[in-house]
C-alpha cells in the first residue's frame, strides 16, 4: 500500500488544520430576549441521611445537631438562597394529614421557596398481584398529596 501516510505528513498537514481552525471565526453568542431562566432548587434526596423520616419508618440522623424535617428542610433551602425545594415522599411523617401538607405549603410560601416537584419511590418490577397493586396505589396517593403541596410535577422511581 503506498497511501500510508508518513508520521511527519500527518504532522504537516494536522499542524495545518489547526492552524486554520484556530483562526476561524467564531459564531455570534445567541442573543436572549430576556434573563437566564435558570432557578436553584434543592431536592430532599440529597440530605437523606439527616431526616427523621424515612420511607415510613423512624431513622437516627447521621448528626442529630442537624436532624432535618420537611419543614427545617425548608428552611434549610431559605437560608441557603435557594428558589425551591423538591420534596421527596419518604421523609415526611407517614401520619401526614391534609392539613399538615397545606400548612407544609404555607410554610414554603412564607419562606419564598417553591415546592419545585416532588418525589417518589417504589418498586413496580413486582409481579402481578397485591404487592404491585399496593405499590400502584402508594403512587397514585402520593401524586394526590403532592397536588396538595402544590407540587407541578412527581419524580417516579420506578424500581426497587
Amino acid at each position: 500500500m503506498t497511501d500510508v501516510l508518513s508520521r511527519r505528513a500527518w504532522l504537516a498537514g494536522s499542524t495545518t488544520w489547526l492552524a486554520g481552525t484556530a483562526a476561524a471565526p467564531a459564531i455570534e453568542p445567541i442573543v436572549r430576549a430576556g434573563r437566564p431562566r435558570l432557578r436553584i432548587a434543592l431536592a430532599a434526596y440529597g440530605f437523606r441521611q439527616f431526616f427523621r423520616w424515612s420511607r415510613g419508618t423512624p431513622q437516627r440522623p447521621a448528626d442529630e445537631a442537624r436532624a432535618l424535617t420537611i419543614d427545617s428542610f425548608i428552611d434549610l433551602a431559605a437560608d441557603l438562597g435557594c428558589d425551591g425545594a423538591e420534596l421527596t415522599s419518604y421523609y415526611f411523617d407517614p401520619a401526614a394529614t391534609e392539613a399538615d401538607l397545606l400548612r407544609t405549603r404555607r410554610h414554603a410560601f412564607l419562606r419564598g421557596i417553591e415546592i419545585s416537584g416532588s418525589a417518589v419511590g417504589n418498586n413496580f418490577v413486582r409481579p402481578r398481584g397485591p404487592d404491585l397493586d399496593a405499590e400502584v396505589a402508594d403512587v397514585k396517593a402520593w401524586i394526590d398529596q403532592a397536588a396538595l403541596l402544590g407540587a407541578p410535577h412527581v419524580r417516579v422511581f420506578a424500581g426497587p
